[in-house]
């Protein structure tokens, strides 16, 4: 199973490793960031955009674990959530490279259970 919502990255030395940041934190700073938008009620702005992002990818990564739960797959494949966004085609080569690193390391793990 391929899990495009894995856990947020940080890039050190041209690895991808995870961030132990908690989900904690990530909803703390979206709940912040509604506040500010609600208090604004500004529908036009970026931020309302953001919001509705934030929440909608919040949503998606909460039905993904759900999904991993009930399912358990033998091999997952984790893909760091903030790899991409939307529109970014142009980083296809190094998206392909983070699939084949993360799918490669867990093939081998599988194997040698």
């Amino acid at each position: 199973m391929v899990n495009l919502y894995g856990d947020k990255t940080i890039e050190l030395n041209k690895n991808v490793l995870p961030n132990n940041n908690s989900n904690d934190n990530q909803l703390n700073g979206l709940m912040k960031n509604m506040a500010k938008l609600v208090s604004s009620g500004d529908k036009g702005s970026l931020g309302y955009y953001s919001m509705l992002t934030a929440t909608t990818s919040a949503m998606i990564h909460k039905i993904a674990r759900q999904q991993i739960e009930r399912y358990q797959p033998d091999i997952l494949i984790n893909i760091p959530n903030d790899s991409a966004i939307t529109f970014d085609f142009h980083k296809a080569d190094e998206l392909i490279k983070i699939g084949e690193m993360v799918a490669s390391e867990q093939i081998t793990k599988y194997l040698k259970l």
